[in-house]
This record gives C-alpha cells, structure tokens and sequence, in this order.
C-alpha cells in the first residue's frame, strides 16, 4: 500500500473533511512528505538528550500527525508550506497541547 493511500484510508477512518478547497491529496503527497520530514528535524532540535531516545521512537507518528493537523488546518498551501513560519506554528499546536493536559490535571473528572 502506497503512503498516498494510507493517509487517504486514515483520514477517511477519522472522517476528516476535505474542507479545503486547495487540497489535493495526490498532488501534494510528495509536498506534504517535505513537511513531515522538516516537523520531524524540529522536533529533534528541542529534545534534550535524555529523552532522545524515547522520542526518537515516536518521532514519525508525531510528525504525521501534526502534519495533518497543518495541512487540514491552512488556508492555503502555499501557508502550508511556509517555511519560516514552520517553527511557529509548531510552537501553537505544543501550547495547545500543553494547555489540554494542564486542564485535564486541573480537572480530572472531566476525562
């Protein structure tokens, strides 16, 4: 099974829409790889060595999926593919991570 084909079956399994106009699943399969791949050297550069590791194990599933996350959520690809905004927008998908588990520690019974 190709990787074009997998994110298609995974994305129809998690019923995300194609809300964009601009996307293109085939057509930006080889742009969208770039991206991962330039998510996964990030990643990399703000782990500590201790935890390296580990990281390194779950590296591709996190950059997947924050991947999708960028490509469902641009406007365009051209802003899906900016680079020097790249580490940015990182940056807002790890705070808002950050704030859900902030929240469910702060409130445990809503889980």
């Amino acid at each position: 099974m190709s990787t074009t084909s997998r994110d298609n079956e995974y994305e129809e399994r998690l019923n995300i829409p194609k809300s964009q106009i601009w996307h293109d699943m085939e057509k930006h399969a080889s742009q969208r790889r770039k991206v991962r791949h330039k998510i996964m050297l990030l990643l990399l550069q703000k782990q500590s060595r201790m935890q390296k590791n580990h990281f390194i194990s779950n590296l591709t599933s996190i950059a997947v999926n924050i991947e999708r996350h960028l490509y469902f959520n641009a406007p365009s690809m051209v802003a899906y593919t900016d680079e020097s905004t790249l580490n940015e927008r990182l940056m807002d998908i790890a705070q808002c991570v950050v704030g859900y588990f902030n929240a469910a520690r702060a409130n445990p019974a809503s889980k």
